[in-house]
């Protein structure tokens, strides 16, 4: 029986000792001892860099301040945004130090997203290991746009299309990288880039500008339209927004009072005037040109009195001018005057008519006695065929032909 005994004691001596073993190697795994290394400093936040071109970088002292020789055998970066941090210069690499030795690593700070970045410079040395916190912010520029926003001048739609520029900038504290320029929104069809569309794609220098050339073609008609220009860039201020409205007038819309004119008849030689008013019944001034006579009988109609020719005429005002009639043989009147201005379409036509006459030159005899039931009778010479006459009796025995 002594024999069991003795084999089962060996077998639990065994079995502490392995266990002994492995708690010393977590231990040792699980609490590294701290180096005896000093670091100066012994931590560093970063100025905000640039997310494009890299950021400062920072120089850390490691000194030995015990007895005895320091080896180094380990440098780096470690923690959630390393790869941000980047050893430049490493002078302390397998470097013994002595008493008051001392070494230095350099750390830049390049960070390639926005945000605060953390990590920690780790240093290990045959005492132990020192981390020293890192952190930084990583930024970019923010992009902004004159005019903001886009407002195109009204005028009428028949004028065709405008363009307006716009210079996009940079802020002065980092850089942007733009991707995209597009309009968008619910009348985007009738805007267009008209130049500078490398605005959306290229990376922007602190305090940069950049111009772009905004299209307005508006279509077969007036209206109000909207849209927007976007511009995407790597900004925590993406997309930059910048609306665009434009308004397409009708334009001047000109309104002749009257629009027939009639003399009537007029003597030959003698003369009749006629006064015509032009309202402006549009959303955009009147520029009168002019007026343009149409007529067979030239010589015979004529404008005497102009208030409308090389006169802009705003909205709801009017003007006038005067058309006389002078005929010079018997012949009928028929002409136009035709207004010129900025109106769409065909000029706004006035008609004029009328009839030149013989100059009332005839006589009237009446023979007979002028009493009830008798007969007169009514001679006129002198009018032209074709004249009309008409007779009546007078309260004071006069006759009235």
């Amino acid at each position: 029986m002594h024999p069991i005994r003795s084999s089962t004691a060996r077998s639990l001596a065994i079995t502490s000792a392995i266990l002994l073993t492995a708690l010393i190697a977590m231990s040792s795994t699980a609490w590294a001892a701290p180096s005896v290394l000093t670091a100066s400093p012994t931590t560093w936040d970063y100025p905000n860099a640039d997310i494009h071109t890299g950021g400062p970088s920072q120089t850390f002292t490691f000194t030995n301040n015990t007895p005895g020789l320091v080896t180094v055998n380990g440098v780096g970066v470690v923690g959630t945004d390393a790869s941000a941090f980047q050893v430049n210069s490493n002078g302390c690499m397998f470097n013994i130090l002595g008493t008051g030795g001392s070494c230095t690593v350099q750390v830049n700070f390049n960070p390639t997203s926005p945000g605060v970045q953390t990590a920690a410079l780790e240093i290990s040395d045959d005492s132990g290991t020192l981390d020293v916190p890192l952190s930084g912010t990583g930024i970019t520029g923010t992009l902004s746009a004159i005019p903001n926003p886009v407002a195109f001048t009204p005028q009428p739609w028949f004028n065709g299309g405008q363009q307006q520029n716009i210079s996009i900038q940079d802020s002065n504290d980092a850089g942007v990288v733009a991707t995209s320029a597009v309009i968008t929104g619910p009348d985007a069809s009738v805007f267009s880039v008209g130049w500078g569309q490398n605005c959306g794609t290229q990376q922007y220098v602190p305090g940069t500008t950049c111009g772009m050339g905004i299209n307005f073609n508006p279509p077969n008609g007036p209206g109000v339209f909207h849209a927007q220009l976007e511009i995407r860039s790597d900004s925590l201020s993406s997309p930059l927004i910048i609306p665009l409205a434009a308004t397409a007038l009708n334009g001047p819309i000109a309104v002749v009072t009257p629009s027939q004119t009639e003399f009537g008849d007029v003597a030959i030689g003698s003369a009749v005037a006629r006064t015509v008013t032009v309202a402006n019944h549009g959303d955009y001034p009147m520029q009168v040109q002019g007026t343009l006579l149409i007529s067979g009988t030239p010589s015979d109609l004529s404008v005497t009195s102009d208030g409308c020719s090389g006169q802009t005429v705003t909205v709801g005002a009017t003007c006038q001018f005067t058309v006389t009639y002078r005929p010079s043989v018997a012949r009928q009147l028929n002409a136009a005057e035709l207004l010129l201005t900025n109106g769409p379409g065909v000029p706004t036509p006035t008609g004029f008519s009328g009839e030149g006459v013989l100059a009332v030159n005839g006589s009237v005899t009446v023979s007979g006695r002028p009493a009830a039931g008798s007969t007169l009778t009514c001679a006129p010479v002198g009018y032209r065929t074709g004249t009309s006459f008409a007779y009546e009796w007078l309260r004071n025995g006069h006759l009235d032909g």
